[in-house]
């Protein structure tokens, strides 16, 4: 079933780039795995691979990830805490999407593989601008929610961020 999550705040580790590829200028054409596919993400989607912002038209696909994460600044955020293998960039842009109050991880609930699989790991999810004037009925709410979807409730904190894992053991 489709996740929803409603805010979340991701503390990213400082790890360095494992399993991160980029090409090496000084390879030439043919030694050079080819890159991603021209994708059109939306241009405020950033992507971090632990920690670090990434570019993700200079990336081998595929390719297996630590710490992915993918941030809206407007909406929410997707760290997968599981290594994830990324076929190509349009996977994420059709099985992750971002709305006002919402994180939608596999809208297309016919196509959820299982658990373990594709981007159907252990991840946190985080929904950007969740705001009410009782923050403790809005935390109990939003507990509920996440009890009723099967997600583990993280934090809602002061600054209208909701927090919660999928997939967790």
């Amino acid at each position: 079933k489709a996740l929803l999550a409603e805010d979340l705040i991701t503390n990213l580790p400082e790890e360095t780039l494992d399993n991160f590829d980029i090409a090496d200028e000084s390879e030439t054409d043919e030694e050079q795995a080819p890159l991603s596919t021209p994708i059109e993400l939306d241009p405020k989607w950033i992507i971090h691979i632990n920690g670090r912002e990434v570019d993700p038209a200079h990336m081998k696909l595929p390719s297996t990830f630590n710490n992915l994460c993918v941030v809206h600044p407007d909406f929410g955020s997707v760290e997968w805490l599981e290594p994830v293998t990324v076929h190509s960039w349009s996977e994420i842009k059709k099985n992750v999407q971002f709305g006002k109050g919402n994180v939608i991880l596999y809208p297309n609930v016919e196509k959820v593989p299982e658990v373990g699989e594709g981007l159907n790991v252990h991840a946190r999810m985080s929904v950007f601008n969740v705001f009410a004037k009782n923050k403790i009925r809005m935390e109990r709410k939003l507990q509920k929610v996440c009890a009723d979807i099967g997600a583990k409730f993280v934090a809602y904190t002061n600054n209208g961020v909701w927090t919660m894992e999928v997939n967790s053991s």
